[in-house]
């Protein structure tokens, strides 16, 4: 190492754990060095990967809490602690333990802690006094990176030793995630704000599932002063039902998000207004959102809760992601083009309804649009494309009408499709007029070479295009596309192309910076170009799928 603890930092800072291991067996300075980066961070003990690291680490656990025990009985036994015979060496955990600032799931310890604990004799360790030894022996300073709370854990008994975990969490934790129904009258709201009052100002990330599937509450949780959550930055709502009168909780729950800049939102019921309120009111920061995300338990969301949602902005949102569960109709691109003037991120993939009128409004509005992506990410679900004369949106002279995005768009994923396609049969368009295919890709190609910031160009995966899409061909104005000069990615997967050798060649001298293809090789027309690349340009990697 550098001898400078700044540089030494830094370094380490950099490095893997497998690294880190690395630097540890070099000497017995870089050891003392490195030691305490190895510790600070435990977040990865119960992934799942290593079942032989868990049960080890358990082990260091019970070693430890016996040593001390045996301290402790020689106290009791009236023995002078300096006098007494000091074992040979600190136990593990005894020399290291005061560097772990971050603690797993400590409900996975559950599984493994009783597996060490000898049963059938009075002097066996329980779980919860294994359980506190190890939090008396971590940094004061510890965080607990994720914890799940499910509606059993509402009201534990003391000496649970789940009660033990949760106890010592809350007050830690950096990600609580929280599922709970409520299909009975009763003061569940108190209960649920105090269990989340206990959270400290280092949580980052709140996680709720929550149904309130009854008519009447019958607590309201009062307070002076509203506990904000200063770290919180993201707020997610899988599933937020609430049949009740009152609507209490959400309102008492938003007014601590005063921090939160991401909201997620799966499904609502009865809840839309409420949350768009309190988000006017106490959300300032707000500037990404996410609506009709798929996850288990989800509920459907209806199109004027979510326009609802999605005008809920004060200064407007910068990233945009509707999702499934979400149909995109009138009242929706209503709430979306208030917001035309500040969106950078436009994701719509997944999202039933969209047509190419709405991307190519979008396209031509947004100011300050870095990135659309609509292309078809889940393939078993239905798809609308960009018809080809739409995306070339010509003004009433012919001309190619002016986008506002065109100087600031890097990422396009959209499915351009309705192209006629000589010679191709299964879901071809038929030329009206000879030429006619070419003369549409054509303008197509004079579109995209416009946005001369592009880095990512997806085009493919569009499986209803797979016959109406550009043949990406030199005959077909390929060679259009040449002031792309910054484009990294192209995607053609699932399209019926023409790509050959030749238009490789011209895609490695046009684009100097590209490094993945996806989607050459789909097709049997592609296997000498993809040979010839593979052979000639090695660092640019072919892929055949992207999702």
């Amino acid at each position: 190492m550098l001898d400078i603890p700044e540089l030494d930092d830094f370094i380490c800072r950099q490095l893997s754990r497998d690294e880190l291991s690395q630097c540890a067996r070099v000497s017995k300075k870089w050891h003392s060095i490195v030691v305490p980066y190895l510790w600070s961070d435990l977040s990865w003990l119960f992934s799942g990967l290593s079942r032989t690291n868990t049960m080890t680490f358990c082990r260091i656990v019970l070693e430890d809490y016996l040593a001390e025990q045996q301290r402790q009985k020689l106290l009791v036994d009236g023995n002078d602690m300096e006098q007494a015979p000091q074992p040979s060496y600190l136990s593990t955990l005894s020399k290291y333990g005061h560097f772990i600032r971050m603690l797993p799931a400590l409900a996975s310890l559950l599984d493994y802690l009783p597996s060490h604990v000898e049963s059938g004799q009075d002097t066996a360790p329980t779980t919860e006094g294994l359980l506190r030894h190890l939090f008396k022996c971590c940094s004061p300073n510890v965080q607990v990176k994720y914890f799940r709370v499910y509606s059993r854990d509402l009201d534990l008994s003391t000496g649970d030793p789940m009660k033990t975990i949760l106890d010592f969490s809350l007050p830690r934790l950096a990600y609580l995630f929280i599922q709970a129904s409520f299909h009975v009258c009763g003061p569940f709201v108190s209960t649920l704000a105090e269990l989340l009052n206990r959270c400290s100002t280092t949580l980052k990330k709140l996680e709720l599932n929550i149904d309130i599937s009854c008519s009447d509450v019958q607590d309201d949780p009062t307070e002076d002063e509203p506990r904000i959550w200063i770290s919180l930055e993201e707020l997610v709502l899988h599933r937020c039902i609430d049949t009740s009168n009152t609507k209490t909780f959400w309102s008492w729950l938003l007014r601590r998000c005063s921090s939160v800049k991401r909201l997620r939102v799966g499904g609502c019921v009865g809840v839309a207004q409420t949350l768009a309120e309190g988000m006017l009111a106490h959300m300032p920061n707000l500037s990404e959102i996410t609506l009709g995300r798929s996850h288990p338990g989800t509920v459907s969301m209806a199109d004027n809760a979510a326009a609802k949602l999605l005008a809920a902005s004060r200064n407007g949102w910068k990233r945009v992601h509707l999702g499934p569960m979400v149909v995109f109709q009138k009242v929706l691109m209503d709430a979306l083009t208030k917001h035309f003037s500040t969106i950078e991120v436009l994701d719509t993939r997944g999202c039933g309804g969209v047509s190419g009128n709405e991307v190519v409004q979008a396209l031509s509005s947004c100011t300050n649009l870095h990135a659309l992506l609509n292309t078809n990410s889940y393939p078993s679900r239905n798809h609308s494309a960009t018809d080809a004369k739409v995306f070339i949106d010509l003004d009433s002279a012919g001309l190619l009408r002016p986008w506002k995005c065109e100087a600031t768009l890097k990422e396009l994923k959209v499915t351009i499709a309705g192209i006629p396609r000589f010679g191709l049969r299964n879901g071809a368009i038929e030329e009206t007029y000879p030429g006619e295919g070419y003369e549409i890709q054509g303008r197509v190609y004079d579109r995209l070479a416009r946005l001369t910031n592009l880095e990512i160009l997806w085009l493919g995966e569009g499986v209803g295009a797979k016959a109406q899409c550009l043949e990406m061909s030199l005959e077909s104005g390929l060679d259009k596309l040449s002031p792309l000069k910054k484009l990294k990615e192209l995607n053609v997967a699932c399209l019926d192309t023409r790509i050959g050798v030749k238009e490789v060649q011209w895609m490695i001298e046009n684009w100097p910076r590209l490094r993945f293809i996806y989607g050459l090789g789909d097709h049997e027309d592609h296997g000498e170009a993809l040979s010839w690349l593979q052979e000639s340009h090695p660092g640019i990697k072919v892929l055949k799928y992207s999702w």
